[in-house]
């Protein structure tokens, strides 16, 4: 993608999500549900950006290709800040992991 902040993941039960970390950490911005086909639910199992970075090509378990265009408005970053955001964003996650206590 060109947006810093954009991503895409599929799933094996046939969905592709687009996620923007500067809008949500705990849900996807978009998604798209791929049909079933003659033999029941198709997982997608690759994907792929144009160069554009607003178009995604999507593979399923049938070998059958997705072509999934992004709006612009979506695909582009909104200002020169969204690598600020994206900064502060990912600057608060931990790299030490669980914050548990350990026992006796």
């Amino acid at each position: 993608p060109i947006h810093p902040s954009l991503l895409a993941s599929v799933d094996g039960a046939g969905s592709l999500q687009m996620w923007d970390l500067c809008v949500s950490l705990e849900g996807p911005l978009a998604q798209y549900n791929i049909p079933s086909g003659p033999q029941g639910q198709r997982g997608l199992n690759s994907l792929g950006w144009a160069s554009d970075g607003k178009t995604l090509a999507a593979g399923d378990s049938e070998g059958k290709l997705h072509v999934i265009s992004i709006r612009s408005e979506v695909a582009e970053p909104r200002s020169d800040s969204v690598w600020e955001e994206l900064y502060s964003t990912i600057s608060g996650f931990s790299t030490e992991g669980p914050d548990v206590a350990a026992e006796d």
